[in-house]
């Protein structure tokens, strides 16, 4: 089997990693893993699990994007495949289409879905979009008593808005 990251060597060592329930396998000829910095024991450091990702295609690479492509950094498109590190908060949108298939590898989403903390005051705009699809619900379910209640709530909210 040829070498997954340069496809010129024989491949003679196999990595396995499983980062968040992603599997991730990676065949690598000698001067590949050295070059990752994979140690004898196939250990990655901290700086060679994104490169890790980039160069077996998990990290969403797309060959048709434009080789030349830099940021006001100085970083380069070629620079951030192979190190998957950005050089400042810029490169986030430069290489936008880069970064955001390894980040919803890696973490299930790419838009942070985080709850509120407890306690904390709820928007009037999240409360009437919470009762406005509660009343959708009860209206699929044919529960019109409760639709109607969720109604007269929303024409209540929307009254106090008004006023204030």
């Amino acid at each position: 089997m040829l070498c997954e990251k340069c496809g010129k060597n024989e491949a003679t060592n196999y990595y396995e990693y499983n980062i968040n329930g992603q599997q991730m396998k990676i065949h690598l000829c000698a001067h590949c893993a050295q070059q990752m910095g994979l140690g004898a024991l196939g250990w990655p450091s901290a700086m060679s699990i994104p490169s890790l990702l980039f160069a077996s295609g998990l990290a969403g690479e797309n060959e048709s994007q434009a080789p030349g492509r830099v940021c006001s950094c100085g970083a380069t498109e070629a620079e951030i495949r192979r190190t998957g590190r950005p050089g400042c908060a810029q490169c986030y949108q430069t290489f936008r289409d880069l970064f955001l298939p390894m980040v919803r590898r890696i973490h299930g989403a790419a838009q942070h879905m985080g709850a509120a903390p407890k306690g904390a005051p709820v928007s009037p705009q999240a409360r009437l979009d919470r009762l406005g699809a509660e009343m959708n619900q009860a209206i699929a379910k044919q529960d019109f008593e409760r639709a109607a209640q969720l109604r007269d709530e929303i024409k209540a909210l929307k009254e106090q808005g008004g006023r204030a």
